[in-house]
């Protein structure tokens, strides 16, 4: 495998992006939290996957933002790993932007469904 080495500048850049990406997933575990806190106490049974979708999609979003921090910031930290560690942070942003993607996409059939339940009522 080939070997290179980032230089200082752009070690201080990836270890912002780093610190950035966990203070997300921080966001994302909370919000998560929140989901699954709320689908607790929620009364409904009916309603139940209207709070563990959200919540599991939000777990997952920050599992793979802090995934790719760690990556970031291991760049920083490694001697002849640099490329490695940057593939492994780009494959866990490129997932945790698909999960995002699928946030829209449940947002859309949530505003729609509501829609169409808004010009049926």
């Amino acid at each position: 495998m080939e070997s290179y080495e980032f230089n200082q500048d752009e070690n201080r850049e990836f270890l912002s992006l780093s610190r950035v990406l966990k203070l997300a997933s921080l966001s994302f575990f909370s919000l998560s939290g929140v989901s699954f806190f709320s689908a607790f106490v929620a009364n409904d049974i009916s309603k139940l996957a209207w709070y563990i979708v959200p919540g599991v999609l939000f777990l997952l979003a920050g599992i793979w933002s802090f995934s790719a921090g760690i990556s970031f910031k291991k760049i920083t930290n490694t001697k002849g790993e640099d490329l490695d560690f940057l593939r492994i942070g780009l494959r866990s942003l490129r997932i945790h932007f698909w999960i995002q993607i699928s946030f829209g996409f449940f947002a859309i059939l949530f505003l729609l469904g509501a829609a169409v339940l808004t010009l049926v009522s």
